[in-house]
């Protein structure tokens, strides 16, 4: 089975509308309620909250502490 990527494009009534390099449409479907597909605009685009952001913090210090204690 081949995967949404390689359906006609008169097979879908809307594309995600990037272009790839040959000048192409890009033949996936967009995210539900967005413009464009997972690929091209992103699922998240980083915590909004300050306790969304001290979560990150904490887990990237506790990977940078586990990376350096690999060494």
């Amino acid at each position: 089975m081949l995967s949404d990527a390689f359906e006609p494009v008169s097979a879908r009534a809307t594309l995600c509308g990037a272009k790839i390099r040959a000048g192409h449409p890009y033949r996936r479907k967009p995210e539900p309620g967005a413009q464009r597909c997972a690929n091209h605009s992103g699922k998240s685009t980083g915590p909004k909250t300050d306790e969304g952001r001290a979560r990150i913090y904490e887990m990237q210090r506790k990977r940078w502490l586990n990376k350096a204690s690999a060494k």
